[in-house]
């Protein structure tokens, strides 16, 4: 997946007054040299803005609570409104979300560095969490304090997991302590999101370096084997 081909949609946002940056997965697999699976973009442009600009694209709304617009045609991605995140449900939930016109504000909710990395349309990044040094130092490290995040969502231990093993990451021991502390907050997960968190994982063979990182993880994480 070329994300040039997706440049149409930065440039079009920033015609009409509004930052845009890849965001997430899509930068930390370009920086990689890595395969692209999804991109997602993060604008300072309103969700219904994103829809008028983009009346001639195919688009689906389902997801704005979140002021998410998901691309079907000419391309596929997912384009967010920049916000924060706040006063979380059921350690999954945030029940106080903010449109922001910020992107600095719109990293602050991001989970690992790695995937707060932003890179405009000439490929210039904005890295406030040092996600590109944390890349080079092949680690995963939490934005804010790692036990206020997993305990407010328990999503991120399945995910601090699953980019260690996929990617062959070391987890900071911060936050491997916290996944371990809050372990017992997995069974507020569902049984769709387990499963698209296994799907992930899994949907490539792990070869033996990886099943043996994801074990060593499931003797130290309580309940883990349940889930992975």
């Amino acid at each position: 997946m070329d994300l040039q081909s997706y440049s149409f949609i930065l440039k079009r946002l920033n015609d009409h007054g509004h930052s845009a940056y890849f965001v997430g997965g899509c930068v930390r697999d370009f920086l990689m040299n890595r395969k692209i699976t999804d991109v997602d973009i993060a604008t300072s442009a309103p969700q219904k803005l994103v829809e008028q600009i983009f009346f001639d694209c195919s688009i689906d709304s389902a997801a704005s609570y979140f002021g998410v617009v998901t691309f079907n045609r000419p391309v596929i991605c997912q384009i967010a409104t920049y916000r924060t995140e706040k006063d979380y449900k059921n350690h999954r939930y945030p029940r106080d979300i903010k449109f922001v016109n910020d992107v600095v504000l719109d990293a602050t909710r991001r989970d690992f560095t790695v995937n707060a990395i932003y890179m405009d349309i000439y490929q210039q990044l904005f890295d406030p969490y040092g996600g590109k040094h944390d890349i080079e130092r092949r680690i995963i490290r939490c934005i804010g304090d790692p036990n206020i995040r997993i305990f407010e969502d328990a999503l991120r231990i399945l995910r601090t997991i699953r980019f260690s093993v996929l990617l062959d990451f070391d987890i900071d021991p911060s936050l491997l302590d916290a996944c371990i502390l809050y372990s017992q907050t997995l069974i507020f997960l569902n049984e769709d999101t387990v499963q698209l968190e296994r799907w992930k994982l899994f949907k490539a063979n792990l070869n033996k370096k990886q099943l043996n990182r994801l074990d060593t993880y499931r003797k130290i994480i309580p309940s883990l084997e349940k889930y992975f």
